[in-house]
């Protein structure tokens, strides 16, 4: 066994750790709300009716959207998703559903399941390795940088598809190679089987999938053969199999489109290729730091930019200078299929679709590949020439700001990924320092936030949750009243109708997120 086996079962299992480590302790934010709302197999539909109604409602009785309901059944999952979120195909969340009635439904032992998706990922990584460079230290080495990579373990960790779509992502891109190969009827069937079930997790699979079909014909030249007849149908055979979904978003469109309106809010070129750099980053550095030099920090973030940007596309010209079409144009195309299609509308028609982190799952995939490629070639050059000291420095640190991340990012409650409930914590705590208080919030905060609020309130915390505008009727004896709601107007209905005034109760970066109503008299009568 060579060094970079050694080191790499080493790294891996660190990584094990890393995803392992405080998963209940982090915030469960709103698309995990949502998760376990399907969970629930209630929909958001029921939510507005059973609790946004304007009468007072306590957490506790909150979180019956958030756990297994026996009379709902798994088909309450299935039928929620259609109806509300067609672009979540069920997969994940029926296993999710099963596993939290089995399991348990608590915030750690939901996320534990994408642990073990996670875990699925090296495996495939490996096979996939193999097929592409028939090189156990460079399939051991990206798995070594997969297990440690921040922003892998941040998927590993949240209750949402993510980890099982990266492993059949894997598992989908080895089979072709493999099936391309062999040439067999039984790998054929693996592929359009991998396919499915990629399809079945997340709709981008299908980008993935038009990867595939640009290599192909790549690879055969753009000539009729077999290998691209039998791929034509195992491909054909995997969408079929898919067309009970596909007819669920098209009944479904004005969902699709409601659900994902925010991807079409307009966005410059610059906040884009500010967090495309940021992601890219992210792939070995992200963590937060502070240094008593303002200069100095600056330096330093952009000596790390500088580095991880030049390993990536350095290893990326590498890959295409020194392999065969079959190896660069199968990372290509992994690469650039995803990026190239959520891009490019963004820069030309605007939007913000390409800045979610979470789309580009393939791209970071392929890129790691390349290092990895690229690393093993740079350390398997004479002892002490300079291509082996500077394949040496890179691997160290990569590994170095990889585990600096992870071992940061484990005393992190509040990661970069809890986007929308990123101030819930504070002002839960705010809440529930209070005696007796009463939150008032309406649908402009969305039902997720909502839910993921209501885990971290105490149980003395009463709710008054209202649709739109509705203003509700307040009774006295609460020694606190707060507000949450985007709504000025709706704000200033509530504060006439009590003749009271709205105060910031909790502000942050230039935003109020919650306000409260004080009495000029210290007193509701």
């Amino acid at each position: 066994m060579s060094e970079i086996q050694l080191g790499a079962i080493a790294l891996l299992g660190l990584g094990i750790f890393f995803r392992c480590t405080a998963l209940g302790q982090k915030l469960y934010w709103y698309d995990e709300a949502f998760t376990s709302l399907r969970i629930s197999g209630y929909s958001e539909a029921d939510v507005m009716q059973q609790a946004f109604h304007g009468k007072e409602v306590t957490p506790q009785e909150l979180q019956k959207f958030q756990h297994p309901n026996a009379e709902k059944g798994l088909w309450g999952t299935v039928q929620g998703l259609a109806q509300e979120e067609p672009q979540h195909p069920p997969l994940y969340y029926t296993v999710v559903r099963l596993w939290a009635q089995t399991v348990g439904s608590s915030a750690a032992t939901v996320r534990s399941l994408s642990v073990i998706f996670s875990l699925l990922v090296f495996p495939c990584l490996y096979w996939l390795c193999l097929e592409l460079f028939g090189s156990t230290d460079v399939a051991w080495l990206a798995i070594a940088l997969v297990a440690i990579s921040p922003l892998h373990v941040v998927f590993a960790q949240e209750a949402r598809q993510y980890s099982l779509w990266t492993a059949l992502i894997l598992a989908a891109s080895a089979a072709l190679l493999y099936a391309m190969r062999v040439d067999a009827f039984a790998s054929w069937a693996i592929y359009a089987v991998t396919l499915s079930l990629g399809l079945y997790t997340f709709l981008f699979s299908g980008l993935v999938a038009i990867g595939h079909g640009i290599y192909v014909i790549g690879v055969e030249q753009f000539r009729w053969t077999p290998v691209l007849a039998h791929y034509l149908i195992a491909s054909t055979v995997g969408l079929i199999a898919f067309l009970p979904w596909i007819w669920a978003i098209a009944t479904r469109r004005s969902s699709l489109q409601t659900t994902t309106a925010w991807a079409t809010r307009p966005s410059s070129w610059k906040a884009i290729a500010r967090v495309w750099a940021l992601n890219l980053r992210r792939i070995f550095f992200d963590a937060d730091f502070k240094l008593a030099s303002q200069l100095a920090y600056k330096v330093s973030i952009a000596g790390v930019y500088a580095f991880v940007l030049s390993l990536e596309v350095g290893a990326i010209y590498w890959l295409w200078q020194f392999t065969a079409l079959r190896v660069w144009l199968f990372v290509f195309t992994l690469i650039g299929t995803t990026a190239l299609t959520i891009l490019l509308p963004d820069l030309l028609l605007g939007g913000q679709r390409s800045t979610a982190t979470r789309y580009a799952i393939p791209c970071y995939l392929g890129i790691q590949i390349a290092i990895a490629f690229c690393l093993v070639n740079l350390l398997s050059n004479a002892f002490g020439s300079w291509p082996q000291i500077l394949g040496w420095v890179a691997l160290a640190g990569a590994i170095a700001l990889s585990i600096l991340s992870c071992s940061i990012g484990t005393r992190t409650p509040i990661g970069w990924n809890k986007v929308i409930s990123y101030y819930n914590p504070p002002i839960a705590d705010i809440i529930n320092q209070s005696p007796h208080p009463l939150l008032i919030a309406n649908t402009s905060m969305g039902v997720g936030e909502i839910l993921s609020l209501s885990r971290l309130l105490a149980p003395n915390v009463t709710l008054q949750l209202t649709v739109d505008s509705s203003v509700p009727q307040i009774r006295a004896g609460f020694s606190d009243v707060f507000l949450m709601t985007y709504s000025q107007s709706w704000r200033s209905q509530i504060a006439a109708q009590q003749q009271a005034l709205v105060q910031p109760a909790y502000q942050e970066r230039g935003k109020t997120w919650l306000w409260q109503l004080i009495w000029q008299l210290n007193s509701q009568n």
